[in-house]
């Protein structure tokens, strides 16, 4: 029986001015339809938020960037399609918009408090959890339904004023952009706000797709690499079982911390991780291409093995299980630099276009549960170099892309193996996103990014648990990371820090 009072909620009605452009298929994905992100961005300056909002409005007309605009609509095959109004009103703004002013100063604020000053040790933080305190709860979208059913736009801006500070924050749904994409968006916003228009590059991919042709290659040798570890169709329903369907019944508590590494820190750190290898057979080693031939780990490599082996040492679940468990780590790998320079040649470089869909695909690490808790530091890091560097190559891309095709999502390990991914945003340098341009107290003099960077993720189609980001290095060198835990795994971790010098906030 269907009661009057539960509607099912339908879209709005067509516009039919409105152009339709379906959506990529790296971007209607089941895992993008289910991940949306708030990703708040505190500024030390008192901005005008009149003028960042007049920036990205401006963007958002230019030929091509009108795309970002767009409403999202389900149409009758179940696909998403894009409807680009053919104006954008004040009845129909290109983004979501909400500008609140405090009369409490930041530093005294229950948000501020939430961020302390940084020490120069290294830190964990409380920060916010999964409480939504930077944006509106009414205006800003969470799940598809939120994006189909409503006539807005893509992105949320939502600005938080206090008379000490700003924080500004965007929403969207993943199916509209990745890392290197909100990259590209943040550059070319500056550049407006800054009044170097002719600095926006073309908007790439607005009816078709550049990278179509990914992945169909006749020619790409099969990926074997990782092949012995395809966990099966009963893996997965095991490893779904234990990652969502346990988890969430018994623990159904999320809690993130974030970690702040000093610049003096990170330097030592990498110091022994390259100490490590000479204890490590050369075979395994990736050395530099130039002469002389030098041992090679990325900042990547070594934060991302940092990070997780702290997390893995600190989870009793973990550190308590058999010793040859499978730890699968999932590394997100962008591909727009190896689709710019390896033939077929797909995009070209990043300052005569910007591509802003997603262009994502993994790199796995598989090593057991004892070599992640007790191998040396730069062992890991190796490990992670060395299979990065084979399923990067052009021929591993091609493969992989053919498998996944139809948002086909492929896991490696075991049904019942330890997964942790690590998406690492260093490459976007979004503590460079500068607002100066913005800022009251000089007409614009000076600059103004960011302090801190607090994203959150919320997930209905991949379990986040155990999994992280990196989020960058400051203007001072410190690197900033998130990590998503079970609560009852939260003191365990933050003891972990201290029990390596660190300090609690």
């Amino acid at each position: 029986m269907v009661w009057p009072f539960n509607k099912t909620p339908v879209a709005p009605e067509r516009i039919s001015t409105d152009e339709v452009i379906p959506l990529f298929d790296r971007d209607d994905t089941a895992t993008n339809k289910g991940v949306s992100l708030e990703f708040s961005m505190i500024y030390d300056e008192v901005l005008d938020a009149d003028k960042i909002y007049g920036a990205l409005w401006t963007l958002l007309e230019k030929p091509g960037w009108r795309k970002l605009g767009a409403r999202l609509r389900l149409n009758d095959k179940g696909k998403l399609d894009y409807h680009v109004p053919a104006q954008f009103t004040n009845e129909r703004p290109p983004f979501n918009y909400t500008h609140l002013v405090e009369s409490t100063p930041f530093s005294q604020h229950r948000i501020g408090a939430k961020f302390p000053a940084l020490t120069g040790k290294l830190q964990v933080l409380d920060a916010l959890g999964h409480e939504r305190l930077l944006t509106d709860e009414e205006s800003t979208k969470r799940t598809l339904e939120d994006w189909t059913q409503h006539d807005v736009g893509q992105l949320g801006l939502h600005i938080l004023s206090f008379p000490d500070a700003t924080i500004v924050t965007i929403t969207w749904l993943h199916t509209l952009l990745d890392a290197m994409g909100r990259h590209a968006l943040f550059r070319a916003w500056q550049a407006v706000l800054e009044g170097r228009d002719n600095d926006v590059p073309p908007f790439l991919g607005y009816h078709s797709d550049p990278l179509e042709k990914l992945g169909t290659s006749s020619t790409a040798e099969k990926e074997v690499s990782m092949q012995p570890y395809l966990v099966s169709t009963l893996g997965m329903l095991r490893f779904a079982f234990n990652n969502i369907v346990y988890e969430k019944y018994f623990y159904p508590d999320d809690s993130a911390r974030m970690v702040v590494l000093p610049a003096a820190e990170f330097a030592k750190i990498k110091a022994q991780a390259f100490v490590d290898l000479d204890s490590l057979d050369p075979s395994r080693i990736t050395y530099t291409t130039s002469s002389p031939r030098k041992p090679f780990l990325s900042d990547g490599d070594i934060t991302t093995a940092w990070i997780l082996r702290l997390y893995a040492r600190a989870n009793p679940e973990i550190a308590n299980s058999n010793p040859s468990r499978i730890f699968s780590i999932g590394n997100v790998m962008g591909m727009r630099d190896i689709v710019r320079t390896s033939e077929p040649k797909l995009l070209p470089p990043a300052t005569e276009g910007a591509y802003i869909h997603n262009c994502i695909s993994g790199s796995w690490s598989i090593m057991s549960v004892g070599d992640m808790l007790s191998l040396p530091l730069g062992h890991i890091a190796a490990r992670i170099r060395s299979d990065l560097v084979v399923q990067s190559s052009r021929d591993h891309l091609e493969a992989a892309q053919r498998d996944a095709a139809g948002g086909k999502m492929n896991l490696y390990g075991s049904g019942d193996m330890v997964f942790s991914t690590l998406t690492n945003w260093a490459k976007a340098k979004l503590f460079e996103m500068d607002f100066g341009a913005a800022r009251k107290d000089g007409e614009g003099n000076g600059k103004a990014v960011p302090k801190f960077i607090y994203p959150i993720a919320h997930s209905t189609s991949l379990p986040l648990r155990g999994s992280g980001n990196c989020i960058g290095r400051d203007k001072d060198g410190n690197w900033h990371f998130g990590m998503l835990m079970r609560k009852e795994f939260v003191e365990g971790f933050v003891k972990e820090i201290e029990k390596i010098g660190g300090e609690r906030s």
